[in-house]
């Protein structure tokens, strides 16, 4: 395989609930960590995802070293995150060191974010989005165009919370606001506006041919209700929300099942990633297995698969089904995660084990019958 963008080819990690001097190798593509409950799947996930986005505010002391592997050249970045005392050797501060290559200079986390040294991790957590924009929740905005001002969509842009899907339909809305609106050649009208919409929604269409091969929906649409009117200078936009169709009839997003739910939201972020981004990504995805049925998310995993070609994708299980997508070269891309005196554990398989299981495979069996009938769990 081969990625287009930068990938993760090695982390040690420490200073994150069990995660304790923690060194792991990735290689390029897909990535699979499979473990019990409690091994420290989790954390380890969101500690990586943490460190990848500079989000650290909410842990005190840390030590993490991440190479990145982009185009053939190695970029090494090394992050401390401690107390120290002021000069006057009586009062504690944090401190916050970033260093990019081993070089002298340290830098900030501004800086990394705005030369865009690191890619941006997309966290995929187990479970529904609390807060999905044009999808469990309608999105309205307001726009003044004596003022230049529109307000709402730059919220959703910014909240890196929000599932990458709509943020990055939030930014097409945006920018063809600000161009079409806000321009030179200014076209400040309800029709224009109306157009915007339908030119954004067509930009979201790209989805809908990987939902129809992977998924129950067979189509989506804006709902019929939205709205766009005009007093003055001022135009307001309400309602924008979708609505899907399922065996031939149309719910709203909050009808849905919970797993064809978890299908939209990992499809649609990483096509998203792939189509619209500006940036470069790496995946981060727990437990993609939960609520979905096993035909689905064979499904998925081979869709997973092939799109780990443009991104690294990293996946946490519970499901030995997971393992069936790997070929027998392949075997290096599984990452055994395990619980030892309460600190997380990773390790690649030996040489020994690999062996086992391709010779499980050669008997017409599976990497998952290799799972479960082997004392790897143990």
């Amino acid at each position: 395989m081969s990625t287009k963008q930068p990938y993760l080819s090695s982390v040690s990690l420490s200073g994150y609930k069990s995660i304790n001097g923690v060194s792991i190798k990735f290689v390029e593509g897909l990535n699979i960590l499979i473990g019990k409950n409690a091994a420290g799947k989790s954390n380890f996930l969101t500690f990586l995802d943490k460190a990848i986005n500079l989000n650290l505010d909410d842990i005190f002391h840390l030590n993490a070293k991440i190479n990145f592997n982009n185009n053939s050249q190695l970029n090494k970045i090394d992050i401390k995150r401690g107390l120290r005392f002021n000069e006057n050797k009586k009062d504690l501060s944090s401190f916050l060191n970033i260093l990019i290559n081993e070089e002298t200079n340290l830098v900030s986390k501004e800086d990394v974010q705005e030369k865009k040294i690191l890619p941006e991790s997309v966290f995929i957590r187990h479970g529904i989005p609390p807060q999905y924009p044009f999808l469990n929740e309608s999105v309205s905005f307001q726009i003044d165009s004596s003022n230049k001002l529109f307000v709402a969509l730059p919220k959703i842009i910014s909240n890196e919370q929000l599932p990458l899907f709509v943020r990055n339909m939030a930014f097409e809305l945006s920018w063809k606001i600000v161009t079409i609106f806000f321009g030179k050649n200014s076209a400040k009208s309800i029709s224009s506006l109306n157009q915007i919409v339908e030119d954004v929604f067509e930009y979201c269409k790209i989805v809908q041919k990987y939902l129809k091969n992977h998924t129950p929906i067979s189509g989506f649409r804006l709902t019929e209700g939205f709205n766009i009117s005009q007093k003055e200078d001022e135009f307001n936009v309400t309602n924008l929300i979708f609505e899907f169709e399922v065996d031939g009839l149309w719910y709203n997003y909050r009808d849905l099942s919970d797993g064809t739910k978890r299908l939209f939201h990992i499809i649609s972020d990483v096509v998203s990633a792939k189509e619209y981004a500006t940036k470069k990504h790496i995946f981060l995805i727990e437990e993609p297995e939960l609520g979905i049925h096993p035909h689905q998310y064979f499904k998925l995993l081979k869709f997973l698969k092939q799109e780990s070609r443009n991104f690294q994708i990293i996946i946490t299980t519970h499901s030995p089904q997971s393992l069936n997508i790997l070929e027998n070269d392949e075997l290096n891309r599984i990452v055994l995660v395990e619980n030892k005196d309460n600190k997380t554990v990773l390790r690649h398989l030996t040489q020994e084990e690999q062996e086992k299981a391709i010779e499980y495979k050669k008997d017409n069996m599976y990497l998952s019958d290799y799972w479960l009938y082997s004392d790897l769990e143990n």
